[in-house]
């Protein structure tokens, strides 16, 4: 099915930290050279907003992912269903609830792991100019500078898959949270 295709294409954490390992020793190379710095950095910022590419093509989307209960034993309708969930009206294995009374689907857990990995790398990247620049560098403060705005662009790619997965749970959050409100004026 195409969530395993998806489930299984998400790196690990160890396989991200080993990118980013990869990507900060390619930086280190050009320690005091601002140059050099820019054009690696230009070259490790292409490798990141590949990888943010990728992570927005992994994550799943619709009613499964964004489904949300703010409580044990009520839908997103208010309505008693025994159990706490994050309810969707999928019915497929992969947006149903989890069978032991998580309140994630599995499709929820697939998007917080990618949303994970995403904001683990965007912290590496923010700690990449000035971690891989020499504190003895003559033009420190332009290389770092240079570094850093070579890699905004995969920062802002970085950015944009959390903000679409995020987007999704804070609308479905307002959806349920109108409901709510609407049921508590009728009771009233």
């Amino acid at each position: 099915s195409g969530f395993k295709a998806k489930q299984s294409a998400l790196p690990t954490r160890s396989d991200l930290f080993t990118f980013a390992k990869t990507v900060s020793q390619e930086l280190a190379a050009a320690r005091g050279d601002p140059d050099l710095g820019t054009v690696i950095a230009r070259g490790a910022g292409n490798a990141i907003s590949l990888f943010a590419n990728k992570a927005q093509e992994i994550v799943e989307t619709g009613e499964g992912a964004a489904g949300f209960s703010a409580h044990r034993g009520h839908d997103a309708n208010g309505r008693g269903t025994g159990q706490g969930t994050n309810k969707a009206s999928k019915s497929n294995a992969a947006s149903s609830a989890a069978p032991d009374g998580n309140t994630q689907t599995p499709v929820q857990a697939h998007n917080v792991a990618v949303l994970s990995l995403a904001l683990r790398l965007l912290g590496y990247v923010r700690e990449m100019p000035e971690k891989t620049t020499s504190s003895n560098a003559e033009r420190r403060d332009t290389v770092v500078r240079n570094k850093a705005v070579a890699l905004r662009d995969a920062e802002e790619r970085l950015l944009a898959v959390a903000q679409a997965i995020l987007g999704d749970y804070l609308a479905a959050a307002a959806r349920y949270l109108a409901s709510e409100m609407a049921r508590i004026h009728l009771e009233n």
